[in-house]
């Protein structure tokens, strides 16, 4: 998981729509017509494909969680091993970058390494890399009466390599960021298809992550999604993730419109499109307020291969352990430039390979994501590598 700033809320509030389709066909899936993921922070990311953020989360690990047109959410085993193989157009890892847009199922573990070089800091006599790590996994934990309990467990790391100060507190870069966390994910199936979901998740961001009370986290998110006809649906959502770009309540209104199999979008906040172009390209795209943007192109090789290439606009939010101001976060800014090929192997594993260019990267301190009100530290263009393994089912 992550301190992913509003990439959070995204990834919790995202919803997506499925149609019921045969074994063959869901076997199929996987590797002739692979579609966006459904993958929540450790939040929403083994329920079956729902709202990850990561959570951002982030965040990390995530509870898939499906919302779908007949019966929205996975309520009883069955339905969450049947439904792990059928495409989902829109999910919530469209909002996290550390996980991709192109693959079917539930992911249960991933893992990812990104590589960004030493480039020049702005104003500074000093350079700055970064190698960052996330890890989740999710698991089903209860299944009741048209109901389900999941949990997840994610943990992001970044590790810098740098002699960069913060300019106006003159501290050292930090040398870490962390953002660690589990949560709990309750799905609920009402008589007349409504379905509800709530997610609470707790744990520690910073570079000095469990060091004391200042750097815990923890936050709420609340779903219900009302069908409107056979294909179609309103979702309505309120997320409180104290530790973001925006900390405070964030409500969310969307409508999912899906007038055939090869175009859906969901039309509010947050926003998302899916649309299958032709037989073998495709193009998803998502947008969240403020600074969460995301596009890919998505080209099909073969049932095994793809290659794609896009464009993220990312923000995370941590606590500095030696901060002044107790509200104060260290945010991040990233826009990235990636192209890579994937690769399905077997029926489970997923494996994908990315290389590009970094256009922005800023640090800095304040209590919004809004405003680089202290310790701006801005680092020069550059490239960047990515490797990334899923076990999804």
């Amino acid at each position: 998981m992550n301190g992913r700033g509003v990439s959070k809320y995204c990834l919790i509030i995202a919803v997506f729509v499925q149609e019921p389709i045969e074994a063959e066909e869901r076997k199929s899936s996987k590797l002739i017509r692979p579609t966006v993921s459904s993958t929540l922070p450790a939040e929403v990311h083994a329920a079956a494909e729902v709202i990850d953020s990561e959570f951002q989360s982030e965040t990390a690990p995530m509870i898939e969680g499906e919302l779908t047109r007949s019966s929205a959410l996975p309520v009883t085993p069955e339905e969450l091993r049947t439904r792990g193989a059928q495409s989902n157009q829109l999910s919530g890892s469209a909002f996290d970058p550390a996980l991709p847009l192109g693959v079917s199922g539930r992911i249960a573990f991933n893992y990812s390494a990104l590589w960004a070089p030493s480039e020049s800091v702005k104003n500074q006599d000093a350079d700055l890399g970064l190698v960052r790590q996330n890890g989740g996994i999710s698991f089903p934990l209860w299944f009741g009466e048209n109901q389900s309990l999941f949990g997840g467990i994610g943990i992001q790391n970044i590790l810098f390599q740098t002699n960069a100060i913060l300019p106006d507190s003159k501290q050292p870069f930090p040398d870490n960021l962390w953002d660690i966390r589990g949560s709990l994910v309750y799905i609920k199936r009402y008589s007349n298809d409504w379905s509800t979901v709530l997610i609470g998740s707790i744990g520690s961001t910073g570079d000095r992550p469990f060091a004391g009370s200042r750097e815990l986290i923890g936050g709420v998110t609340g779903v219900l999604r009302i069908p409107h006809g056979d294909r179609n649906a309103w979702v309505a959502s309120v997320s409180y993730q104290p530790v973001t770009g925006l900390p405070f309540p964030i409500p969310g209104v969307a409508y999912i419109w899906e007038p055939s199999d090869e175009f859906t979008a969901q039309i509010g906040i947050p926003f998302q499109l899916y649309w299958q172009v032709s037989e073998k390209l495709r193009f998803d795209a998502s947008y969240l307020p403020v600074l969460n943007v995301r596009s890919y192109l998505t080209y099909q090789l073969s049932q095994r291969f793809e290659v794609f290439g896009g464009f993220d606009w990312i923000n995370e939010s941590y606590f500095l352990y030696d901060r002044e101001n107790a509200d104060d976060f260290f945010n991040v800014l990233e826009q990235r430039l990636p192209v890579g090929i994937r690769w399905n192997i077997g029926e489970n594993w997923v494996f994908d390979a990315q290389a590009g260019y970094v256009l922005n990267r800023v640090f800095f301190s304040g209590p919004s994501i809004l405003k680089e009100e202290s310790d701006v530290v801005r680092v020069s263009p550059g490239p960047f590598g990515m490797l990334r393994l899923l076990y999804r089912f």
